[in-house]
């Protein structure tokens, strides 16, 4: 049953095509509620996608995320899928608010052609690092204690469950209330841009590391010795959102070409076995969409605070290609990228490659473990915004937002010991078991 604000904002919704009606439940009328009971639904739409993508051009994108997770009743979702996505959207976006750049669309930035360039002197050709911040390094897991390795600020206390202080929340209200000022609603650019990117444009636009270097964590025979580079060089994506998909079975290889064509990114549904969401591309230097054609970067989105820079191999093992469908057994060998974003990671942020496998695999896979939300890592993130960034990964944790209400520890304590076991600080123990004794 959905509550009378919900509810109006559906009928607004549908009235103004931004959402469907799928059902109306004539026998949900009552004396009480003389109002029939909806059922509607946001189907893809990659011309209002696109529109939305303009929006970000002209504010913030974590502002834009925290006024819809924090002023509407939406589902802020359980494990930091809603912020995984906005990275990887903006990500797609940069390259698109650069073709608009290049045809004067926008602010007047010099530009040689129309392809996507990278930030600064990098060769695509060439494994540079960005800068010589030791932040930006990409580390090689080479052992299970990654101590020597930690990257970032170690101030923070990982005791402390919250993740948005007070000043956090403030940040938020404030981006919030700039959203509508920084929207010059009538001037928006609505023509074509170039919206067919390359793979290795893609990350480039997503993390401040040139990747194209990079060799295989696990190799099939015919691709040993190749780097992400050579092996993507025609790899080819156009995507603008994201569909939440309701069945497993629909992340198979032989429906790809449909999302692809629909300029579609999948969402999983819930406890799909190994991945959150996929985005894809075509292989080969003929960009034709066809199942044969089609590979894809595999994500998995972690929100827990226990996230660190220490690579959970486990994770990788289950983000299986050939098992989930994605690649059909005897098509022709295609590499997949693998990504985690383990976002809750506090005390440390860095791009890490799990180590690799040294003996022919059955299929070719590039791993990355990406930890933390931070500018010096994630390109997206921009330094001034951290904290609008934070705040919405907590808003991912509603369960946390019962006892933060308190602003004390005593209190959050207190709140806390009336819920035992329910999550890992010692506050929800601490009215019948002693952690040090």
């Amino acid at each position: 049953m959905s509550s009378p604000a919900s509810r109006a904002q559906e009928e607004e919704q549908v009235e103004g095509h931004l959402r469907v009606c799928l059902h109306i439940d004539t026998e949900s009328k009552t004396d009480s509620d003389p109002d029939f009971e909806l059922t509607t639904d946001s189907p893809s739409e990659p011309l209002l996608s696109e529109v939305a993508a303009r929006l970000t051009f002209r504010t913030s994108s974590p502002a834009l995320l925290a006024n819809v997770l924090y002023g509407f009743s939406d589902n802020r979702g359980d494990h930091g899928e809603f912020i995984g996505m906005q990275l990887i959207l903006d990500a797609r976006d940069a390259f698109v608010r650069k073709a608009n750049d290049d045809d004067n669309m926008q602010e007047d930035v010099p530009n040689d052609g129309d392809n996507m360039q990278e930030d600064g002197p990098n060769d695509d050709d060439n494994m540079q690092e960005d800068g010589p911040n030791d932040n930006g390094k990409l580390q090689e897991d080479e052992s299970d204690d990654n101590d020597d390795d930690l990257r970032g600020d170690e101030s923070d206390d990982d005791d402390d469950l919250r993740v948005d202080e007070p000043d956090d929340n403030e940040r938020v209200r404030h981006a919030k209330a700039q959203v509508s000022e920084n929207i010059d609603w009538l001037s928006l650019q609505l023509e074509p841009p170039s919206l067919t990117f390359s793979v290795c444009d893609f990350l480039s636009n997503l993390f401040h590391l040139n990747l194209s270097r990079v060799l295989p964590s696990c190799s099939h025979p015919k691709h040993q010795g190749q780097t992400l580079g050579a092996l993507l060089k025609h790899a080819k994506m156009n995507f603008n959102y994201f569909v939440k998909v309701d069945e497993f079975a629909a992340i198979e290889n032989r429906y790809l070409p449909a999302a692809m064509a629909w300029s579609a990114a999948l969402l999983c549904p819930n406890n799909q076995l190994g991945i959150d969401a996929l985005t894809l591309f075509t292989y080969d230097d003929s960009s034709t969409i066809h199942p044969h054609n089609i590979g894809a970067i595999l994500w998995q989105f972690t929100n827990t605070s226990r996230s660190t820079v220490t690579v959970d191999h486990s994770l990788f093992d289950i983000m299986d290609p050939i098992k989930l469908g994605i690649l059909a057994r005897g098509d022709p060998l295609i590499p997949v990228i693998c990504i985690v974003l383990a976002l809750g990671a506090k005390t440390e942020h860095s791009l890490r490659r799990p180590r690799a496998v040294s003996d022919p695999f059955k299929f070719t896979s590039f791993d990355f473990w990406c930890s933390g939300i931070k500018s010096d890592v994630l390109k997206p993130v921009q330094s001034q915004d951290e904290a609008v960034w934070q705040a919405i990964l907590a808003a991912s944790r509603p369960w946390e937002e019962l006892y933060s209400s308190a602003t004390q520890p005593a209190g959050r304590k207190t709140l806390s010991s009336q819920n035992p076991l329910a999550a890992m600080n010692e506050d929800f123990f601490s009215s019948f078991f002693d952690f040090e004794h």
